[in-house]
């Protein structure tokens, strides 16, 4: 019996393969072991892979009808590999042959749970080599014909034992290859749709505790100035990495582990923060510039505006929250992790500037600013 069972290593996801034939491709079957064994040891442990190869000669005695037992281990395969040649096999007394209720039991599988996917051989017989197998040729030769007509599944066909080998071996490498891609897709979207749903309850959490009672928001007023949806003004910001709390912040690089911050707004992606009001310039055709306190400028080209910097922290850096704060704080706690930006550590993926123009709040746009100070220097 085969001991690929036994060495299943634990940290590799397993393929199972059920090897389905009528007992005339002895041949066959031993060289698709010896496939099974030499993949194993070469490209499947490189895609984190170990195939299993089952078949009737693997399966363990019991009180149940045979071909039951087979059909339990069918039915955990992955992979359904039928092979067929000169004989049609034995009536089960539910199906005409062993190989014929695998088949369709494997059919039916496939059509309910996409699963196993179905590869079926034929082995090629030459035209004078028929003498004593008339009657399980005949039915290997309808059940072809049956194939062909429904057009479903596909096949193919092969002479030798040796092409055998070498077209299994070449068809399991690309399918455990396939596999392999299909899988880190489909993980790649599990872990997608995780995130999606976490910065959604963290969206819902952080309306629940920041935004006033809905009945009691002017919108009108929020339309102009958007931090009046609030019902704190401002929050503590606190890395997760961060343990001189409540003392004087400290980071080896950029801002503090930990600082009080103004509320500005929600943004598709989480929550907007006024970090500083900077002095700016602006000309005729909308250009703009931060400019430095006190920083001379041509007032003949140049308005001087003041506008508010903004910071843009996700949903996905928001780690928890502690909405009733502490004895040092009353405020809104909000744990974040800190990544590498512009400034050092901090939980920022972006900021964005505007400017109060006729009361209303207007975005900077990022494609008219400019370094007043590169311009001065090109001028000179």
């Amino acid at each position: 019996m085969d001991t690929q069972r036994a060495q299943t290593p634990e940290k590799r996801q397993v393929l199972r393969i059920f090897l389905a034939s009528p007992g005339d491709l002895v041949a066959e079957r031993r060289r698709a072991r010896e496939v099974v064994d030499d993949v194993n040891k070469s490209t499947a442990e490189s895609l984190g892979y170990f195939v299993e190869l089952l078949g009737w000669e693997d399966t363990l005695p019991g009180a149940d009808r045979a071909q039951d037992l087979i059909n339990d281990d069918l039915m955990k395969c992955d992979l359904f590999v039928g092979m067929l040649w000169k004989r049609w096999g034995q009536s089960t007394g539910k199906s005409s042959s062993g190989f014929k209720e695998e088949f369709d039991l494997a059919t039916e599988l496939h059509k309910k749970h996409k699963r196993p996917e179905i590869w079926l051989f034929f082995k090629r017989v030459p035209v004078n080599d028929t003498e004593g197998a008339e009657s399980q040729l005949c039915c290997v030769t309808e059940f072809k014909k049956s194939i062909v007509s429904a057009k479903s599944p596909f096949f193919k066909e092969f002479k030798s034992p040796g092409e055998w080998e070498r077209k299994f071996r070449v068809w399991l490498t690309k399918y455990l290859h396939s596999r392999a891609v299909s899988s880190s897709g489909a993980a790649r979207a599990a872990r997608r749709t995780v995130a999606v749903k976490r910065d959604l309850a963290m969206k819902k959490r952080l309306l629940r505790a920041l935004m006033k009672d809905a009945k009691k928001i002017n919108w009108e007023e929020v339309r102009k100035d958007p931090r009046a949806q609030f019902a704190v003004p401002r929050v503590i910001i606190r890395s997760v990495d961060d343990n001189s709390y409540p003392g004087p912040g400290s980071s080896e690089a950029g801002i503090s582990g930990w600082f009080k911050v103004d509320l500005w707004n929600f943004y598709y992606r989480g929550i907007e923060l006024a970090l500083a009001v900077e002095h700016g310039v602006t000309d005729e055709k909308g250009r703009w510039s931060v400019i430095e306190y006190g920083q001379s400028f041509d007032e003949r080209r140049y308005r001087k505006i003041k506008m508010f910097r903004l910071g843009r922290i996700p949903f996905r850096n928001i780690v928890a929250m502690d909405t009733k704060g502490d004895e040092y704080y009353d405020e809104p706690h909000l744990f974040c992790r800190f990544q590498d930006g512009a400034d050092g550590n901090e939980p920022y993926e972006g900021f964005r500037y505007v400017q109060n123009v006729h009361d209303f709040f207007w975005t900077m746009e990022p494609d008219l600013q400019f370094d007043i100070r590169e311009q001065v220097e090109r001028e000179r």
